[in-house]
């Protein structure tokens, strides 16, 4: 109710401030008012094109239109100079309504050689380009970077990506009060780029595909407290590895769903840490570290020193290393390792593999999503290597409303679909009431890193609610590997390839630019032998 509160409040302050423009260009001063029709009618006295009043009404872009319907109407009143239009927009329409209620209103003529000569085409690509761009990127794709390892070696730090907003169904931006073209931050001075003051209410549209168990998934971070509107959430990525009915587990190391241990696709490769007891004279300078990631693919920011009684420098022996398990094998059949065994964190106990350790994977332990809102002692004495099991809330599905229950589910029941629980002389009061069960309104996923010992995930803050999901990665159109030295700093064998699918990656540049070349000489070909006509 309170946005159709604000609608219609928005509509008639429109109208307030612009029903003298219309009663000028021979309309009628109701017509001002009404919703959508008044957006129509406007576009007729500005002899703009009415297929205009279709992306009018996006979110966000409707912001930019407005902006360029406000020009286009002062400009037919010839209020012609940009400062009228600039007072307008800064004024928030107080300008635009005091010209509406103490200047003479005189209905003109479009000049098109007056936009371009006093706007020049500079202005105008611009916000053609915003526009469309800002269209693009809320409605079909949008690009984004991959800003740490946690993905690696699947998706690197440093891939660009194009994400597909149509697969799981376009969410209508939820902040319409916001700069186009950025995500939550003003570049450079900082701060919000959007205001949360008017919040619209959480649509879908249809979807193509549900999401699969394994899919790479981009979607808001909901343990984000620095962001209240869900689409201005920080936008992280993982991997889907349980889906709304599943039950999941981890036991030393290994997923399992559903009981069935995991198996992830081709182009998926799980990472995790190793110890590693290097050959005395192997130091890990510039050049070593090179080695390492030429031969082992092993990042160098993912290397830390082996806690314990050895003394750390370039030139010590006992290291934790990131891999995968293939080149952790091809470490031990080179005879660089003297040593090699995997970290795991054992349930219970998650200082077990290094006792040295015991305060650092302690305080590890406390952030687990089930530790949260434990107290001593830690009551689930769960790890990132032993882990569940834990029942994923699926749309539909009741529980029974229960303290274990409460640990598992508190969160998604208050905070992600907007009830109030409380548990009172051993009852339990949902909304002012007392309930004994409860019925989840939405889907909700499991999201984990595939680099397992280096992924903030729902391993932390637990299940990522249907509203949250913003696209599925399809495409790299580039890869940049900041530690690679010149030339090789490009990833070309990841340039123009797909995120998914079967078999190595293929990359795609080679036919694009042939397209391209064809596509250009044809053109050229064609405008040659029309000046010769």
């Amino acid at each position: 109710m309170m946005y159709l509160y604000f609608f219609v409040g928005l509509a008639l302050y429109r109208g307030l401030i612009t029903w003298k423009f219309y009663t000028a260009a021979g309309r009628q001063a109701w017509e001002a008012f009404v919703p959508f029709y008044n957006t129509y009618v406007l576009l007729q006295i500005t002899e703009r094109p009415k297929w205009w009043i279709f992306i009018y009404y996006v979110p966000v872009v409707d912001n930019v239109m407005a902006i360029i319907l406000t020009y286009e109407l002062l400009h037919m009143f010839n209020f012609r100079k940009i400062t009228f239009a600039i007072l307008s927009v800064v004024t928030l329409g107080l300008y635009l309504g005091y010209l509406n209620y103490t200047q003479p209103l005189n209905y003109g003529q479009r000049d098109d050689s007056w936009i371009k000569k006093n706007l020049g085409t500079t202005v105008n690509a611009i916000l053609f380009a915003v526009v469309a761009a800002t269209l693009i990127r809320s409605t079909t794709f949008e690009s984004y970077t991959i800003p740490t390892g946690s993905m690696e070696e699947s998706l690197y730090t440093g891939d660009f990506l194009f994400v597909s907003k149509m697969h799981y169904g376009v969410r209508l931006p939820i902040t319409p009060f916001t700069v186009p073209l950025l995500h939550n931050e003003l570049p450079l001075i900082g701060g919000k780029s959007y205001s949360d003051l008017v919040q619209l209410p959480y649509v879908r549209l249809p979807k193509f595909t549900e999401v699969q168990l394994n899919d790479p998934v981009v979607f808001n971070y909901p343990a984000d407290s620095d962001h209240d509107p869900i689409d201005k959430k920080m936008n992280y990525v993982k991997r889907c590895v349980g889906t709304p009915g599943d039950s999941i587990k981890i036991v030393d190391g290994v997923l399992f769903i559903n009981g069935v241990e995991n198996q992830l696709p081709d182009r998926a490769k799980r990472q995790i840490s190793y110890y590693v007891q290097l050959d005395q004279g192997f130091i890990l300078n510039e050049n070593g570290l090179e080695y390492l990631r030429e031969k082992f693919e092993v990042d160098p920011s993912d290397i830390q020193p082996g806690l314990g009684t050895v003394q750390q420098s370039a030139q010590a022996s006992k290291w934790r290393f990131t891999m995968t398990e293939e080149n952790a094998q091809a470490m031990r059949e080179s005879g660089f390792a003297k040593q090699m065994e995997p970290v795991i964190l054992e349930y219970g106990n998650p200082s077990s593999f290094n006792p040295d350790e015991s305060r650092i994977m302690e305080a590890s332990a406390r952030q687990m999503f089930m530790n949260n809102n434990i107290h001593e002692p830690i009551q689930y004495k769960w790890t990132i290597d032993n882990y569940g099991s834990v029942w994923i809330p699926q749309e539909g599905a009741t529980i029974e409303l229960n303290e274990k229950n409460l640990d598992f589910y508190y969160k998604a029941i208050t905070v992600h679909e907007g009830n109030t629980l409380e548990q009172i002389d051993g009852k339990y009061v949902l909304n002012g009431e007392e309930a004994s069960t409860y019925t989840f309104k939405q889907d909700y996923f499991w999201m984990m890193g595939d680099n397992r010992h280096n992924s903030l995930d729902s391993r932390f803050w637990g299940f990522v609610p249907e509203t949250h999901l913003v696209g599925k990665p399809v495409f790299i159109w580039m890869s940049y590997d900041k530690y690679a030295p010149g030339a090789k700093k490009i990833r070309n064998e990841r340039v123009f390839t797909t995120v998914n699918g079967s078999g190595e990656r293929f990359s795609y540049l080679l036919p694009f630019g042939i397209i391209v070349v064809l596509w250009t000489l044809i053109g050229r070909y064609r405008r040659k032998k029309k000046a010769q006509a």
